[in-house]
């Protein structure tokens, strides 16, 4: 019974887990933009704000400039969670 469907040769133990990444952003004054995500962002145009220690869901908080936004968060997608205006 070596090869028995049954038993697997994958090691047993903790598997790591990797989050689905969570990207949700607002426009703030001056024309910035604010993220929020579980994701790492670091280059030009890009400050952190908080480290999520304070955040409900312990998201990251970056600043980023216009040029920075479209480099890094435009191409995935990311959830608009600022106020609707008409």
């Amino acid at each position: 019974m070596k090869n028995s469907p049954l038993q697997s040769s994958a090691p047993v133990g903790p598997v790591a887990v990797t989050p689905a990444p969570v990207i949700e952003y607002r426009i703030g004054h001056y024309g910035d933009y604010i993220v929020y995500s579980n994701q790492l962002f670091e280059g030009r145009g890009v400050k952190l704000w908080g480290d999520g220690s304070s955040h409900a869901r312990g998201l990251r908080c970056y600043r980023m400039s216009e040029a920075a936004f479209k480099k890094h968060v435009e191409p995935r997608q990311p959830t608009y969670t600022g106020p609707e205006y008409d």
